[in-house]
């Protein structure tokens, strides 16, 4: 009311100005947004490794079909490469490759048997990561190459056990993952994902408008751990 009465009696009332503004998203979508997304991401990397382990396993079984054995191991290889928890794909590569190398030996063809061998360890060896879930199977492989490699190319009854152990001294050399960089990678991940979240945050503001220059050092911060991140991907 504009605090006057006109002539006429009638009460006059001034405009009333209402701001409304977009309210700024709440930290319960933004998770959510988060958590789905990163479900969405699993998801696709699973079917992935799924998928293209059950095609090199495929490509196996056709180069044992055209007794191409050494290729079928390669493929075999491959396939346990292409690792997901409980995916039935690994399994099956290591009994393959473990079939292969077996059957090899009881041929004579200690070349094979020693390349399939190789092959379950570098297998077992690009999958460990903080835990190696074919630690066994690698233990095994060491144990078998080292054995062949000190029978060489006699037909001995059983290895020279000086020239085994110093095989599987060599093979067992710096074998185990490299923790620092694991931690690295994992904390590199963790400050590329907040932030991330921050950046969202802050770039949104208080009047939920979108405003670049409140989210430059959360940024800044997701950016570093992307870098941390990909760099202990590397050396890890």
């Amino acid at each position: 009311m504009d605090g006057r009465v006109a002539r006429s009696g009638i009460v006059r009332f001034s405009a009333a100005r209402f701001y409304v503004s977009a309210p700024p998203p709440s930290i319960r979508r933004q998770v959510f947004t988060c958590v789905a997304l990163l479900v969405v991401a699993l998801a696709a990397w699973t079917f992935r490794v799924v998928w293209g382990g059950e095609a090199e396993l495929r490509r196996s079984d056709d180069a044992l079909e055209r007794g191409e054995v050494e290729e079928a191991v390669v493929h075999a290889r491959r396939a346990a490469s292409f690792y997901a928890p409980w995916a039935p794909h690994v399994s099956d590569a290591y009994r393959r490759m473990i079939a292969l190398a077996t059957a090899a030996e009881e041929h004579r063809r200690r070349d094979t048997a020693t390349f399939a061998w190789r092959s379950v360890r570098q297998a077992a060896l690009d999958t460990r990561w903080l835990m190696a879930p074919h630690a066994p199977d690698c233990e095994r492989a060491e144990r078998e190459v080292a054995r062949l490699s000190a029978l060489g190319v006699h037909e001995n009854v059983s290895p020279d056990p000086l020239i085994e152990s110093r095989q599987l001294a060599l093979l067992r050399h710096d074998d185990r993952p490299r923790v620092g960089w694991t931690l690295v990678l994992l904390l590199g991940m963790l400050t590329a994902g907040a932030g991330i979240f921050f950046a969202s945050d802050a770039v949104a503001g208080s009047a939920g408008r979108l405003d670049l220059r409140q989210g430059k050092r959360p940024l800044l911060v997701a950016a570093v751990g992307v870098l941390a991140w990909l760099l202990a991907w590397w050396q890890a």
